[in-house]
C-alpha cells in the first residue's frame, strides 16, 4: 500500500519519477484514477 494523496481514500504510487498513478480501493476492488506527469502542474490535477 502507498501514501494517502491529498484528496481522501485516494493513493498516489510513483511508478518512475516522471509518472505517477493515482487509485482508491473500493471493497474488492482497485479503481485507478489517473496517471499523472509529475512535470505538469500539480494544482491542475484532476481526480
Amino acid at each position: 500500500m502507498f501514501p494517502l494523496s491529498e484528496k481522501e481514500n485516494i493513493y498516489k504510487c510513483v511508478i518512475v519519477k516522471q509518472v505517477s498513478l493515482y487509485y482508491r480501493i473500493n471493497k474488492n476492488q482497485i479503481e485507478l484514477l489517473r496517471f499523472w506527469d509529475n512535470r505538469r502542474n500539480p494544482e491542475k490535477l484532476e481526480y
